[in-house]
Formats: structure tokens, C-alpha cells, sequence
């Protein structure tokens, strides 16, 4: 039987990277890490304090999904545009105003004929909390360290 702890899902996380960070030559950076599959899974990041920038909407035959268009809520800059699948469920509170956190991979959106930087969005919570991420690089050196 699983524990109640077990039964949360849990995404491993990278980076913490603000959304101000974000643009075309780290995507660029990001893509010489290619090619991305089993064994060598595209980076994932969680930026905190993310607000709706105005234009995001629910999308899909159902509503299902989230066209998102994100800032910072507190180094607000260019937008950016998202796709969030299978997350229409948290359309209320992206459209209210509140800061929120997502778990994200950075991509190029090609749709007609156009090409441009959209974030995959993985995960969407409340608040600036609701994310725990660990340094995994003190706890490798730990283990390394170790006889």
C-alpha cells in the first residue's frame, strides 16, 4: 500500500529560473544540450511569482489545456507565451491575479511559418510555495565525498 507522501507526484527540477531569464539565446544555449530522450531528458525549471500578463485563455475541444501568456510578478517584462495540456483546471487561478508557480522546459513554437519561444509547462501551483526544490548539487558532492 502507498503512504499518503507517496502518492504526491514529484518532478525533478533542475533549475529555479525566473521568467525574466528567459529568452531566445539561453533557449539556444539549452538546445546544444540536444539530443533530448531517455537518458538525457530536457532541462526542467520552476519559476515562482508568475502572474497572468492578460491573454491567457483556456484552449482545446474541451477547454482541457491553457494558452498562457506569463511575466514576473515582481520584474515584470516581456511576456511570454505557454502551453500548459492538460491543466484547464487551474484557469481560475491563473486569471486572478495571484502569483503562482510553474515547473517548466523552454521550447521553439513553429506554427505557421513562424517560429518563436513558448514554455512547456509541466506543473501550475498556488502561491510562491508551493514548489520544494533541492540543490542536488551539495547532495552528489555529498554522496561523492562519502567512502
Amino acid at each position: 500500500t502507498l503512504t499518503q507522501e507517496q502518492r504526491i507526484p514529484e518532478e525533478e527540477i533542475d533549475l529555479e529560473l525566473r521568467l525574466s531569464e528567459v529568452n531566445a539565446r539561453f533557449l539556444n544555449v539549452v538546445e546544444h544540450m540536444a539530443p533530448f530522450g531517455p537518458g538525457n531528458m530536457r532541462p526542467v525549471f520552476v519559476a515562482r511569482g508568475v502572474k497572468d500578463a492578460g491573454r491567457s485563455r483556456l484552449v482545446g475541444k474541451e477547454g482541457e489545456h491553457l494558452k498562457l501568456h506569463l511575466m514576473d510578478a515582481l520584474d515584470p517584462g516581456q511576456p511570454i507565451d505557454a502551453i500548459a495540456f492538460r491543466q484547464g483546471h487551474w484557469h481560475d487561478l491563473v486569471r486572478s491575479g495571484e502569483p503562482f508557480s510553474v515547473v517548466y522546459n523552454v521550447e521553439w513554437n513553429e506554427w505557421n511559418g513562424r517560429r518563436s519561444l513558448q514554455l512547456h509547462v509541466r506543473d501550475i501551483k498556488p502561491g510562491v510555495e508551493g514548489v520544494l526544490v533541492t540543490d542536488a548539487r551539495s547532495v552528489q558532492q555529498a554522496a561523492i565525498a562519502e567512502p
